[in-house]
């Protein structure tokens, strides 16, 4: 398995395929990958289910924060 790098950007676009995605690396390196509809949906619901879940998680590291003061 190869070793993990820290995401640098993504860009999106349109193929007859799907949706082509190119992850650049923080070394430069860009990898394409071409994903359907339903793979992107996925990808945005996880990613909402994440967002969700780490603004709740900050959302109380704040709150315990403020009561500590």
């Amino acid at each position: 398995m190869s070793p993990i790098r820290k995401l640098d950007r993504v860009l999106t676009e349109e193929v007859s395929a799907g949706c082509q995605l190119t992850i650049e690396d923080e070394n430069g390196e860009a990898y394409q990958i071409v994903a359907t509809e339903s793979q992107i949906k996925a990808l945005i619901e996880d990613l909402s289910a994440y967002l969700s879940k780490a603004g709740t998680e900050d959302e109380l590291v704040d709150h315990e924060e403020m009561g500590d003061e």
